[in-house]
């Protein structure tokens, strides 16, 4: 009896530990959007964010136009000889810039985040910077989950979440619909993380697949989120506690 009701007990704390964790989590993430909500103004980046919506615009319109596939939004350098002298005269590129150079990104989860703006809101950008607000809500609250569970001091977790939060590097890509595929690919790191620290806790199969799926689609979303990937091993060789064959196999 004794430890029937010990193990009880401990259920009941832990479910009351994630519990509070994830109210923590919630109002961090509150407070990240909240600081997100002064881009709903920013309207399109001049760099590149007009190109894009008329390259979005041309194929939900059915044009024939577009030479591009729907997904190749982030073509950025063609590898054309005459737009590359034009650009390295106006300075848009370094001198020393190879006039054939290309330079193209494969971001379709990203990119259809995008066409999701233009066939729900048109040109009310606003509701698109909303959205954007809307996955910085997500990433943040995934964040400080994922630091809640694998950190022993809750406040230090919550210091650590709370500055990511608030982290000024985050504005660009918050403001800059062009951008928009950091906070995706972030999202879906963050995502995976916390499946994959859920198979290791129950060496559930379902949790282990859904962590590489979401992991795909953080490569989906940018290209740069492999760099998250030591996270996955670090945690097999620092934090899993399972049999040897089992970490291995789950990385």
């Amino acid at each position: 009896m004794p430890t029937r009701l010990d193990a009880k007990i401990r259920t009941v704390a832990s479910w009351a530990l994630q519990t509070k964790s994830s109210r923590i989590a919630l109002l961090i993430a509150s407070f990240g959007f909240f600081l997100a909500l002064p881009s709903l103004g920013a309207g399109l980046h001049t760099l590149d964010d007009p190109d894009q919506q008329r390259l979005i615009e041309a194929h939900l319109r059915g044009q024939r136009a577009p030479v591009q596939p729907w997904w190749d939004l982030y073509n950025l350098v063609n590898g054309d000889r005459s737009e590359a002298e034009v650009a390295i005269h106006n300075w848009a590129r370094p001198w020393w810039t190879a006039p054939t150079v290309k330079i193209q990104f494969f971001r379709p989860v990203a990119v259809a985040t995008l066409y999701l703006d233009r066939v729900l809101f048109g040109q009310r950008y606003w509701l698109a910077h909303l959205h954007s607000a809307l996955w910085y809500f997500a990433l943040c609250y995934l964040v400080s989950l994922v630091l809640h569970r694998l950190s022993t001091q809750r406040s230090a977790a919550t210091m650590a979440a709370l500055l990511f939060a608030v982290d000024d590097a985050h504005s660009a890509p918050i403001s800059w619909l062009a951008g928009r595929n950091a906070i995706v690919a972030a999202t879906f790191l963050a995502l995976a993380l916390l499946l994959y620290d859920q198979a290791g806790r129950t060496d559930r199969l379902r949790f282990a697949l859904g962590s590489a799926f979401t992991f795909l689609l953080a490569l989906l979303s940018a290209e740069n989120v492999i760099s998250g990937a030591p996270l996955f091993a670090f945690y097999s060789l620092l934090l899993d506690r399972r049999a040897l064959r089992a970490r291995l196999a789950s990385v």
